[in-house]
């Protein structure tokens, strides 16, 4: 939570061009408002403090296919505010979600390939017969 005088100042500084992020209360570009809000009040010279009774949770998946489903979709809204919000236009905009395209297909052909691997080391251990 952000006092009232705080935002109102976030947006002023934000205004008069000494926070980046364009001139509303947070950086519409920011994958997480609550990070980029923190950051910018730490920038300003406040404090960010949660209340006592907030606790952070981090919710685990029961099987591949929902974690699967869950980073394929937080993928798709990143590449959405990339597109959408990039700050060189739509060619600039293109350009860096393409590159994380890029990036995260380097990431799956990595694991594909290590898992690949791991399955022929197996097979070609000798075995007791």
């Amino acid at each position: 939570m952000f006092r009232a005088r705080v935002l109102r100042e976030d947006r002023a500084a934000r205004r008069a061009g000494e926070l980046g992020g364009g001139t509303g209360y947070y950086s519409l570009a920011s994958l997480t408002e609550d990070d980029e809000m923190t950051k910018a009040v730490k920038t300003l010279g406040d404090r960010a403090m949660s209340p006592a009774g907030c606790a952070v949770t981090t919710e685990v998946m029961p099987t591949l296919p929902k974690l699967w489903r869950t980073r394929t979709q937080e993928q798709s809204d990143m590449y959405g505010r990339v597109i959408g919000v990039g700050t060189a236009g739509a060619g600039g905009a293109t350009l860096a979600a393409t590159g994380l395209w890029i990036n995260s297909m380097a990431m799956v052909v990595a694991a594909t390939t290590l898992v690949a691997a791991g399955v022929a080391v197996f097979k070609l251990v000798p075995r007791r017969r």
